[in-house]
């Protein structure tokens, strides 16, 4: 997390995968900064609805970008 947060103050768009969350977990990047939109999924949506999680997790995808460039 630290790590995204000092991209997000040399950049305008980041890329993000294989962020290992949970779909209840997402909120966390939405608020990695103010100044930041967040949109991404969890590749783990069944696997959190089916029960238990086993194993070790796996990727997902997300984007963040500067609130100036949403339209």
């Amino acid at each position: 997390m630290s790590f995204l947060s000092e991209l997000c103050n040399v950049n305008d768009i980041i890329f993000v995968q294989e962020h290992w969350l949970q779909p209840s977990q997402l909120h966390l990047l939405n608020n990695m900064n103010d100044n930041f939109v967040f949109y991404g999924k969890s590749s783990m949506d069944r696997n959190v609805c089916s029960g238990l999680l086993k194993s070790r997790p796996f990727g997902a995808v997300g984007v963040l970008w500067r609130k100036e460039l949403a339209l």
